[in-house]
């Protein structure tokens, strides 16, 4: 897989009450895994090499699901610190791994969850109670249940992405926009 960084900085549109995220774009040469609507960064404090691994294991994970409903979607690869710094930034005490701002039409994945420390995925396990492979496709498959639904209820967005993890078409509720998705 090649891939391109574009060394741009690009501010991701106040994600968070004046809060912006600064992020590197990344050039995917997919080879049709995913849509081109769907675009990939990092955060511009992310090690550039250990970016360019985690976005094709991101990559591969994704291909199992139906991003082509996403539409123009965004998503960023950052590190905890940042990822911390924007759900502080909103009030936010939990510290999750991931979220996403539908509004914008982003999610934002931490990069420990690709390349963590031992620590840091000692730390995950026993906030989650799931292996790291098991924690990665609940983390991406639960924001796709954001994404894909539309949805900010974080109990429907679950079911939604328990429906994507299960292989079962996705069917939304009446706030989703998605009322079936071939497969």
């Amino acid at each position: 897989m090649k891939f391109a960084l574009l060394i741009s900085s690009l501010l991701l549109a106040s994600l968070a009450i004046g809060q912006s995220l600064q992020v590197i774009a990344v050039d995917v040469s997919n080879a049709g895994r995913t849509p081109s609507t769907i675009h990939f960064y990092c955060s511009k404090d992310y090690d550039r090499g250990q970016c360019k691994s985690d976005v094709a294991g991101l990559q591969q994970l994704l291909s199992q699901f139906p991003l082509i409903q996403l539409g123009e979607w965004s998503i960023v690869l950052a590190t905890r610190q940042e990822t911390r710094r924007l759900q502080h930034a909103e009030g936010d005490s939990a510290e999750t791994p991931a979220l996403t701002y539908l509004k914008h039409r982003t999610s934002i994945f931490e990069g420990d969850l690709f390349s963590a420390d031992a620590q840091r995925t000692s730390e995950l396990l026993q906030m989650y109670g799931r292996n790291s492979i098991d924690l990665r496709l609940w983390a991406v498959s639960h924001e796709l249940g954001h994404a894909l639904c539309q949805e900010s209820d974080e109990h429907r967005a679950e079911d939604y992405g328990r429906q994507l993890r299960n292989g079962v078409a996705l069917h939304c509720g009446a706030s989703g926009q998605l009322q079936s998705a071939a497969r």
